[in-house]
């Protein structure tokens, strides 16, 4: 997976504290909010991970990967064309 889809910041956050987190950490993104996944993020240790969702089909076989690291997790994911 490249690592534009899939960013970190410092902190384990969520909701408005993420938004702002991540558009001062990723200028850039301030205009594309919508395009990530900030309604769920993962967190690790003391990071904040958010997914991106411009995936195209070359991206199936990696969230298939991912979704096996955590069967437990509850997390299902339905492609859309």
């Amino acid at each position: 997976m490249h690592t534009r889809h899939f960013l970190s910041v410092p902190g384990v956050l969520e909701g408005d504290e993420l938004a702002a987190e991540f558009v001062a950490q990723y200028p850039n993104k301030a205009g594309s909010l919508r395009r990530w996944f900030l309604d769920g993020p993962l967190h690790d240790d003391d990071e904040t991970w958010v997914l991106s969702n411009q995936w195209g089909s070359k991206f199936v076989p990696i969230v298939d990967s991912l979704l096996a690291l955590r069967p437990d997790a509850g997390i299902s994911v339905v492609a859309v064309s």
